[in-house]
């Protein structure tokens, strides 16, 4: 049987640089049909490659990664900021690896 091409997309957010910095980044994987494809681990990198973490999609097909938890390095979320983060699905058994590229907005809060 032929892999399927799943949709994924990344988020685009506003993130905060001052003090705290923080974002909310969310990707959504979904087959071709539009149905949310759930229990998926999404990897979650900047654009040079350093991870920032991993999500694993919920019910809607939406994997959630709140970044201030997981983004200690205030160069590497500059970074983020600036070029904007990537999302990496490996695939399955069912469907093709897919990536998507995110966009941070600075919020001044």
């Amino acid at each position: 049987m032929e892999k399927e091409y799943p949709q994924l997309t990344a988020a685009t957010v506003k993130g905060t640089v001052l003090g705290q910095a923080q974002a909310q980044i969310s990707a959504k994987l979904i087959s071709n049909d539009g149905e949310p494809i759930k229990g998926q681990p999404i990897t979650f990198t900047v654009s040079d490659g350093r991870q920032i973490g991993t999500a694993v999609t919920d019910a809607t097909g939406v994997a959630h990664l709140d970044s201030g938890s997981n983004l200690l390095d205030p160069l590497l979320w500059f970074h983020a900021v600036s070029s904007g983060y990537e999302v990496h699905y490996q695939g399955s058994k069912k469907y093709m690896p897919a990536n998507a590229h995110g966009k941070i907005e600075p919020a001044i809060s």
